[in-house]
């Protein structure tokens, strides 16, 4: 029964250009490649910190985005999200987590991605803060990864949100997207 996200957070809706999306689509890129290097090791491959580790740093983008920026809707509970159990069956249907109202909880799959883990972490906990809408819960875990300490969470955030602009302009232009991936 809430309102839309934009109300809360102050934000002026708009249709955008395929020229906006493309220079939304490169700055994402560009964010995530220069987060990059900070989170591999030696042999550049991807060094995740462990499942708990990251679940502990989840609320910290959230408690900067409700007491420094005054977004009162990130307020509530920043309990740690957890893990899924039966993760191979969540895997095979494409699940990264999920959300139950009744008791509040949030789990993620821990067999997904190390990269994506930190972003389905803040989108499971947007559902507990009561955001709803799956785009709007996307929106809500890229600013409080963006807002995270966390190299980890800001790479992931930046990440999926290049990944979600590449695929909304190859709907749009297949040979945009491919100049911009390439």
């Amino acid at each position: 029964y809430s309102g839309p996200i934009e109300d809360d957070l102050r934000l002026e809706m708009k249709d955008y250009t395929q020229a906006e999306l493309e220079a939304a689509t490169i700055f994402y890129r560009d964010m995530a490649n220069t987060l990059a290097p900070q989170i591999r090791d030696a042999d550049g491959s991807y060094a995740a910190s462990d499942f708990e580790t990251l679940a502990s740093l989840t609320g910290d983008g959230y408690r900067k985005l409700t007491r420094e920026r005054s977004f009162s809707i990130f307020g509530g509970d920043y309990t740690p999200v957890k893990k899924l159990g039966w993760a191979g069956l969540y895997t095979a249907q494409g699940m990264t987590g999920v959300s139950v109202p009744l008791t509040g909880e949030s789990a993620v799959n821990p067999d997904i991605p190390g990269y994506v883990l930190p972003f389905a972490m803040a989108h499971e906990m947007a559902h507990r803060l009561c955001i709803a809408r799956d785009d709007e819960t996307n929106f809500s875990a890229f600013l409080a990864c963006a807002e995270n300490e966390s190299v980890e969470y800001q790479y992931s955030g930046y990440f999926m949100a290049y990944r979600f602009c590449i695929a909304a302009l190859q709907s749009v232009d297949a040979g945009a997207a491919e100049k911009i991936a390439s």
